[in-house]
């Protein structure tokens, strides 16, 4: 697959695992969006994963540098009642 696309874009619902704009932590004994987008870097293409399930709240500003992990950026849902995606 890596080697039939510029650019790798995951939409994943297994939740975030990293630390929120609030400074929470949803943990995720199996992994999260945090590992996924570890494993995304290792494949040498451009890459973002998109999530829910957790709810967290992330880049409501603009991008924080806590929402990228291995330069592979994380996007949430961000909420309950269809919040944008950031």
């Amino acid at each position: 697959m890596k080697n039939d696309c510029d650019i790798i874009i995951v939409l994943s619902h297994v939740g975030y695992n990293g630390l929120d704009d609030e400074g929470n932590r949803h943990v995720i004994p199996e992994g999260g969006d945090v590992e996924i987008a570890e494993f995304m870097a290792t494949l040498g293409k451009p890459a973002i994963v998109i999530g829910g399930h957790s709810h967290s709240k992330l880049n409501n500003d603009k991008l924080e540098s806590t929402s990228i992990v291995d330069g592979v950026p994380i996007f949430r849902q961000g909420g309950n009642g269809g919040n944008k995606v950031g």
